[in-house]
């Protein structure tokens, strides 16, 4: 029945109606984004600033030829998924799944982002995310745009802003005015996952939690 609706869903998308995407809580799938997420961000920090375009590099490239594959050898889908099916989301079955748009963010940030910028949108993804979808399954009472709710909004900012104003203090000190940039970077990505439609929120939150950040720096 998900993947039913999936593509029925798939395919009022295209014509620009907006059909909630089902995406029942998976406290799992949770429990893997906030630990993977910090384990990143983690690398991001102590790797020296040169190997994080070539490692991104890497990934991204495992990462789509993966998709290339299970779109030519459907048994190596099945496979792929009865492993990971727990993880992930149901539309994930038969679509690019989140990691790949993630190492493509990754990719993308490792680019022009400093590794400061680079673990803040890790942060953001991996801790605001989550914590947001929880929330706004769960309480979400006022709605916004595209399913989303002003308390999951609300969450999503609080669960980045923490441990990202921790990170600075504690590893980056020379970074002035730490908890401002960090409630910028933020505030980005919960504005940003607001409005991710079409472009998958993986990628986005990410991309746009550093830019925030940067600007916010260059600003102070």
């Amino acid at each position: 029945l998900h993947r039913a609706y999936d593509q029925l869903s798939a395919q009022l998308r295209d014509l620009d109606v907006h059909v909630p995407t089902v995406r029942p809580s998976n406290h799992a799938r949770s429990a893997w984004h906030m630990g993977s997420s910090a384990c990143v961000a983690g690398l991001v920090i102590a790797a020296p600033a040169s190997w994080h375009l070539p490692v991104a590099l890497t990934f991204a490239a495992l990462a789509w030829g993966c998709e290339v594959v299970r779109r030519r050898f459907p048994a190596f889908n099945e496979r792929l998924m009865s492993v990971f099916g727990p993880l992930a989301h149901p539309h994930e079955h038969q679509r690019v799944n989140s990691t790949t748009y993630f190492v493509t963010g990754m990719l993308l940030m490792a680019l022009w982002a400093d590794p400061w910028a680079c673990a803040l949108g890790v942060v953001a993804l991996g801790f605001g995310d989550p914590v947001a979808a929880l929330v706004g399954r769960r309480w979400g009472r006022i709605h916004l745009v595209h399913g989303r709710t002003l308390e999951g909004a609300v969450a999503f900012v609080i669960a980045s802003w923490i441990p990202s104003y921790a990170a600075l203090a504690v590893v980056y000190p020379e970074i002035s005015r730490p908890m401002v940039v960090a409630l910028v970077a933020s505030l980005t990505g919960a504005v940003v996952e607001l409005f991710s439609k079409r472009l998958d929120d993986n990628m986005t939150i990410p991309l746009a939690a550093a830019a925030g950040a940067t600007a916010a720096l260059a600003l102070l």
